[in-house]
């Protein structure tokens, strides 16, 4: 493969790392501020679970990406994002708050 398809895909995955992490994250964060303590449980539930099946998928996304791009180039250098990705996915378990 030509350098420069292999810079412009490594380029690719930091630009989706850098752009799906914070907004995955922002767009739970919005699901959850609608939460409000006095709904019932079902209804709490359903957020959650959709603003967080929202961010797990945003992560997953880039490791895919990430494994993809590695088969077709053979570089491992960007195994490294979807390492950060799935260390995303490792901090993130859900806390009760």
């Amino acid at each position: 493969m030509r350098m420069y398809t292999r810079l412009t895909l490594w380029l690719k995955i930091a630009i989706l790392t850098l752009l799906s992490i914070p907004s995955g994250s922002f767009v739970m964060r919005r699901i959850f501020s609608r939460i409000k303590p006095g709904d019932e449980t079902g209804k709490r539930l359903s957020a959650f679970f959709t603003g967080w099946l929202i961010r797990m998928g945003t992560y997953e996304g880039i490791e895919w990406f990430s494994i993809i791009v590695f088969m077709i180039t053979g570089n491992a250098t960007v195994l490294l994002f979807a390492a950060i990705s799935f260390l995303g996915i490792a901090t993130s378990y859900p806390r009760p708050s």
